[in-house]
């Protein structure tokens, strides 16, 4: 949620409230201001979501093995194996680009 009140909000506000940079809510703000300021709105390469990294599945990998590998533990096969939709009897083979899923210091 923006700390701004309503008179504060001008677009330069609102490309400095961090908190609210990712936000949906923020980017049709910050557009709507944008229009009515008569401005063009450009995506700024660094508040971009990037892409899951990747892993390309190597002779003898198991989706266990990925997870030691990517993890330290084969905890987070299972949530490799739903991000790329692999399903029963997750099986892959050397070559296959796998996308690595984010994981949080939660897990």
């Amino acid at each position: 949620m923006s700390l701004l009140q309503p008179d504060e909000i001008t677009v330069e506000a609102l490309m400095a409230d961090l908190p609210m940079q990712r936000s949906a809510r923020h980017q049709l703000e910050l557009q709507t201001l944008s229009l009515l300021e008569g401005l063009t709105l450009a995506v700024n390469p660094l508040l971009q979501s990037a892409p899951n990294p990747q892993y390309v599945v190597k002779d003898g990998d198991s989706l266990q093995i990925v997870s030691l590998r990517l993890f330290g533990v084969i905890d987070y096969w299972r949530a490799i194996a739903e991000l790329n939709r692999i399903d029963y009897p997750f099986v892959v083979y050397p070559g296959r680009v796998l996308q690595v899923p984010i994981i949080g210091n939660d897990g």
